[in-house]
């Protein structure tokens, strides 16, 4: 395993992907996947996966849904970074 130390801030998103994840009956990925999705209209992540379940936790983010509340919960967790270059403008 990776012995990587990990942020307060990766702890709780961590743990509002895995409670979003659980209501929905997913797995964490498909749910930050999913979110990143919700956030902004012109989303193209880059995917990959060691095994048939990674890949269809990616397709499955492309058809899952989440509700206001799921969201809040994930941004409440840590404020969304919308990144380079929309910071910029």
């Amino acid at each position: 395993g990776r012995n990587i130390e990990r942020s307060e801030r990766e702890i709780s998103v961590r743990k509002a992907l895995e409670a979003v994840a659980r209501r929905k009956q997913t797995i964490i990925s498909s749910v930050a996947l999913a979110h990143v999705m919700h956030k902004t209209s012109c989303v193209f992540p880059i995917v990959g996966g060691r095994n048939t379940r990674h890949l269809r936790g990616n397709i499955e983010a492309l058809t899952l849904r989440l509700t206001a509340d799921d969201i809040a919960e994930i941004d409440t967790a840590a404020p969304f970074d919308i990144g380079f270059p929309n910071t910029l403008l």
